[in-house]
Formats: C-alpha cells, sequence, structure tokens
C-alpha cells in the first residue's frame, strides 16, 4: 500500500516533511508552494487497508481478478485522500490559528 505522506503526522511534524514547522512558525516554500501533493488521512488509510483485505484471496475468473488479492501480489495499490500545496497547507493553519503572513518565518 502506498499513501503518500500521513498529513496529520506530516503536518505537525518537523519541517523536513513538508517544510512546515508550526512550533517556530516557519515555513519553507520549496516548489513555490503551488504545487500539489498527494497526501493521505489515517482513517483514509485504514479504509482502504480495510477494503484490500475484504477482496477474495484468489479469483474465481478473470471478470473478479481485479478484486482479488493475488492479483496484486509483488505489486502495490495506491491510496489518496486529497491533493493539497503547500500554500494551501499555510493557509488553512493561519485560518484555524488566528495568524498572518507577519507571524511566520516565510521562506
Amino acid at each position: 500500500m502506498s499513501c503518500g505522506f500521513w498529513y496529520e503526522h506530516s503536518l505537525a511534524g518537523c519541517s523536513d516533511r513538508f517544510g512546515l514547522d508550526i512550533r517556530n512558525k516557519s515555513i519553507t516554500f520549496l516548489d513555490g508552494g503551488n504545487i500539489k501533493v498527494k497526501s493521505s488521512t489515517w482513517v483514509q488509510c485504514g479504509r482502504g487497508l480495510a477494503a484490500f483485505l475484504s477482496f477474495k484471496r484468489l479469483s474465481d475468473d478473470e471478470k473478479d481478478a481485479p478484486f482479488a488479492v493475488q492479483s496484486y501480489s509483488n505489486d502495490v495499490f495506491y491510496i489518496s485522500s486529497f491533493l493539497i500545496s503547500r500554500h494551501e497547507m499555510f493557509e488553512s493553519i493561519k485560518r484555524v490559528t488566528g495568524m498572518v503572513d507577519f507571524d511566520w518565518d516565510v521562506k
């Protein structure tokens, strides 16, 4: 299973994740801040894994082959909750905390 960054974990973490450090009120826009990345919530990862594990282990015929765990042997399935840019994350944090650009070290 590949799910990209865990949103809750990465947003609250250090600047190594999204270039955002809430504790020190700093953000680095490595890509100009407008490129969107795939991110997933823990809940969505759990839902995706549960759905995958509900598949039959082996397919009965060609019609249900894509819905059998066997089809993913040595392969990966992808989960993504949403696409989001660093600017969108930053705007969301400012809205929730009541802060403005001036309160942050923006690089």
